[in-house]
């Protein structure tokens, strides 16, 4: 009998699976920790390699147009975090250290677009969260929205974003994120 190698791992921190050729890859922490790939729907599993503190990952996502370009936020010293970025299929890692703690939300295709949420500098509790928005790694995060409690974001196939508030609200981008406008339910 084979046992499946992602049954032995402790903790899986992040999961993704690119748009058009269903690779799929893990970040697992503890037992089995690292960076896994599969390119054949989930029946077989590489390690790839390892991510320094892969229990402390907060967010992964892919490259739509590379899937062997992998970006992953992982909390870092103090109020910080790094941002990672893989171009051989999360063989290795460059790592790029961000002033604030970033949850990795989703990467837009050409041109690059990074989204990721981080808790508002002047939060109060568990309210305030900042949707951010990069261009690439070493570019620095500009907020494109706040919530007050942030309730996910996804991008559509058309290119819009949305995004959506638990507090109560859904917001919606048709210009890349420079701006985002409320939508009202009971106005459909």
């Amino acid at each position: 009998e084979q046992r499946h190698p992602l049954l032995g791992i402790s903790s899986m921190m992040a999961l993704a699976i690119h748009p058009t050729t269903q690779v799929a890859y893990v970040i697992a922490a503890g037992l089995g920790s690292g960076v896994w790939r599969s390119s054949d729907r989930g029946v077989t599993w590489e390690r790839r390699g390892s991510i320094e503190a892969s229990d402390r990952v907060t967010g992964l996502a892919l490259d739509p147009e590379d899937a062997t370009t992998l970006f992953v936020t992982r909390a870092g010293p103090g109020d910080g975090s790094m941002l990672l970025v893989s171009n051989d299929a999360g063989g290795s890692f460059v790592s790029y250290p961000q002033e604030r703690a970033l949850r990795l939300l989703a990467v837009q295709a050409a041109p690059l677009g990074m989204w990721s949420v981080a808790r508002a500098l002047d939060s109060i509790g568990n309210r305030g969260f900042e949707i951010l928005h990069a261009s690439d790694a070493q570019a620095p995060w500009t907020k494109a929205l706040r919530v007050n409690y942030f309730g996910g974001l996804t991008i559509a196939p058309d290119g819009a974003i949305w995004v959506g508030d638990e507090g109560g609200g859904v917001y919606r981008s048709t210009d890349a994120g420079a701006s985002f406008v409320a939508i009202d339910a009971r106005s459909r």
